[in-house]
């Protein structure tokens, strides 16, 4: 990709960044006038403190693109495979494919659906498949 595609996002995430820094300027001086500069001071101490631990320590979430499958009651199977997605009930399948695609990202509801989300790298173009079972 060009440097013109990068520049418009890139410029449009810096701006929201520093208006998100206007803004706890702007709580931290109110605290500050009202408060007191200590109390004001330690806060954002806090909150620094805070979020650099959530940086250097993230939460692991669940990989769901090892979800094996759900079988209901009616015999219908929902899972995902390395290829896709895919519904079966017996000798029948229904596959939605994404084969080739990285960064694939997978959603499992509990209710009885599943997700797929990811970039085609030949189009550029974002796939969203999503398949819902009612029994």
């Amino acid at each position: 990709m060009a440097w013109p595609h990068f520049a418009a996002p890139l410029l449009a995430a810096f701006l929201a960044s520093l208006v998100e820094c206007v803004e706890a300027l702007t709580v931290v001086l109110a605290v500050g006038s009202v408060r007191g500069w200590r109390l004001a001071l330690q806060g954002s101490a806090a909150a620094l403190l805070v979020t650099g631990l959530m940086i250097e320590w993230p939460v692991k979430r669940p990989n769901f693109a090892r979800f094996g499958g759900r079988m209901f009651e009616s015999g219908i199977v929902l899972e995902s495979t390395k290829d896709g997605i895919e519904v079966g009930q017996g000798r029948q399948a229904l596959q939605l494919r994404n084969a080739g695609a990285s960064a694939v990202t997978y959603s499992v509801g509990a209710e009885g659906s599943i997700g797929a989300r990811y970039l085609d790298p030949k189009t550029g173009y974002v796939t969203i498949n999503n398949v819902y079972v009612e029994e």
